[in-house]
């Protein structure tokens, strides 16, 4: 029997680490992204009204925000930037996702 208190002839293994969480980056990314959808969507409308890309028989005219006008360039340029920071951080968390798989295996 091998003495315990001798060091032995196999070499020490790292230390385990704790898992890093991957789901829940995916579900926010997930639900980020869905969000940027919907907010960026009446801007691209807006911008495909404007620049007839497809043409459509429906047109928006007149956007009020409390009671007071906005441009429909104001409106397109909002909802199409906010879309995208959106779809940012959508990435953004996807790829800590992907690194804490990596991380995990």
């Amino acid at each position: 029997m091998a003495n315990p208190y001798e060091p032995s002839d196999f070499p020490i293994t790292a230390v385990a680490t704790n898992r890093r969480a991957v789901r829940r980056y995916w579900i926010g990314s997930t639900a980020l992204l869905l969000v940027g959808i919907t907010v960026a969507l009446p801007g691209l409308l807006l911008l495909n009204q404007e620049l007839g890309w497809i043409p459509t028989q429906t047109g928006i005219f007149g956007i009020e925000f409390n009671g007071r006008p906005v441009s429909n360039a104001t409106a397109t340029r909002y909802s199409i930037g906010l879309g995208l920071a959106l779809w940012a951080a959508a990435l953004i968390l996807a790829a800590r996702a992907t690194a804490n798989r990596r991380h995990n295996r």
